[in-house]
């Protein structure tokens, strides 16, 4: 409450240094119009003020009420001649005088630009995403199916459920990830299509899940240090739990013990009935882990 009290202590001094810096800018005339019952504002401090001062030659009408002008005048209004305007005006700063010219009142002069074009070619430019995908197609031996599996790779990483294939597709063909016929939205749509038929994985791509997608896991090493792992897809719906890692090669038994880390690393944050999953996309295969 102390510190509520000191913050709004201070945003009060706050509108009062601003409303002096309004107040002492103006050289010659200086009209000030607020809005009646505005709370919180500047407006109400010049509102509460106004009705405190007792000055010679003021005019005060109105009551509290909103609906009532309150109209306040002090001093005599100056009427500048143009020609007055534009001479050149002392400033007073501490002990010593300037002059300068009001640069807001130099008449306006028309000033004469020449302007050329230039025919400037279109440059293609490959994004940086593109660019991740597509290093090493000149290397004959990487084959087409390891950029598909790295696109689809990509596609899973960024979806929730089935509903939100379309728009991962979009945003990789805006990055220029899928450019050509080999890694053409169809072929990847069709591929997803016959593999989201199966009803296990139909079910990991479905709403009844909270999604952790790609998150990192931190542990501290047998050595001391920090240690990242980085499961593809956890999932769980408060009883069970599910970590699903995607594969687009050969069965390898390290992939297995990765599973195994993964889930026993879950297991230690508390979560619930952790079941993992290698799931072999191109053959579709599916393998449970078991610790």
């Amino acid at each position: 409450e102390q510190d509520y009290l000191d913050e709004h202590l201070q945003n009060t001094v706050d509108n009062l240094n601003l409303l002096y810096v309004a107040f002492t800018r103006a050289s010659h005339n200086l009209f000030v119009i607020g809005r009646r019952g505005a709370k919180n504002t500047r407006a109400q401090l010049i509102e509460t003020v106004l009705p405190e001062l007792k000055l010679e030659g003021s005019i005060l009408d109105g009551v509290e009420n909103e609906e009532v002008q309150l109209h306040f005048e002090y001093g005599t209004l100056s009427h500048q001649s143009a020609a007055v305007k534009h001479q050149k005006s002392d400033i007073a700063c501490h002990t010593q005088t300037f002059r300068s010219e009001n640069v807001f009142l130099q008449p306006v002069l028309p000033v004469k630009v020449s302007i050329e074009t230039f025919t400037s070619p279109t440059e293609f430019r490959q994004s940086n995403r593109s660019r991740d995908f597509v290093e090493g197609d000149d290397d004959a031996a990487e084959p087409n199916y390891i950029k598909m599996g790295s696109v689809l790779h990509e596609v899973f990483s960024r979806i929730h459920t089935t509903v939100d294939i379309s728009q991962a597709l979009n945003e990789l063909q805006s990055e220029g990830i899928i450019y050509n016929d080999e890694l053409s939205r169809e072929k990847i749509t069709n591929l997803l299509r016959k593999r989201l038929e199966s009803d296990r994985i139909n079910n990991w791509f479905s709403s009844r899940w909270q999604l952790f997608n790609e998150c990192s896991i931190l542990r501290i090493g047998d050595d001391g240090r920090l240690v990242e792992r980085r499961p593809d897809r956890v999932m769980t719906d408060g009883h069970e739990t599910h970590v699903v890692d995607f594969k687009f090669g050969s069965p390898h038994p390290e992939y297995i013990a990765q599973v195994q880390e993964y889930m026993q690393l879950l297991m230690t944050m508390g979560m619930p009935q952790v079941h993992g999953w290698l799931w072999y996309v191109y053959s579709n295969k599916i393998e449970e882990v078991k610790l």
